[in-house]
């Protein structure tokens, strides 16, 4: 995907387009190639990231998961069908230790990325959390992955 597309795509759910370019910069300039942009701050009992592998030969942004990382007690106030129904749903994966769950949804096209995004993430959260959830894509991190 290119930078632009990524913009289009989370044009609903990032406060700021100006986000997705600086992190695209960031990239490029300090030589890193994974982006996690991250949403969380309007809920404290999870935390969301949605990860790109960047490619700077061509300038594209590949999708490569979402993970959600549950805080605090939320794991205790879930039913474990819902969670593992979505999960398997998606071919994703659970994973957890001591006082840190969360789920891994692998994505392999943007269209994947698109649904999950918009539709399908924000009606699973609202669900566990018994509230609705705006999604709110507010910063970001980077890191450099070798091959």
């Amino acid at each position: 995907m290119r930078p632009e597309e990524v913009v289009e795509l989370f044009k609903n759910v990032v406060k700021d387009s100006k986000l997705v370019f600086m992190a695209i910069e960031e990239l490029r300039l300090l030589g890193y190639n994974v982006v996690h942009f991250i949403a969380g701050e309007d809920v404290d009992e999870l935390v969301i990231y949605i990860t790109f592998m960047y490619s700077q030969l061509d300038d594209e942004l590949t999708p490569i998961a979402i993970a959600i990382e549950f805080h605090n007690d939320l794991t205790k106030k879930m039913h474990f069908t819902t969670v593992s129904d979505f999960v398997r749903d998606l071919n994703g994966y659970i994973f957890g230790s001591s006082r840190s769950s969360g789920i891994l949804i692998p994505i392999s096209t943007a269209a994947d990325l698109e649904i999950l995004v918009n539709v399908l993430l924000p009606k699973f959260l609202s669900r566990i959390l018994g509230k609705e959830v705006r999604l709110s894509i507010n910063r970001y991190e980077l890191e450099y992955m070798s091959s």
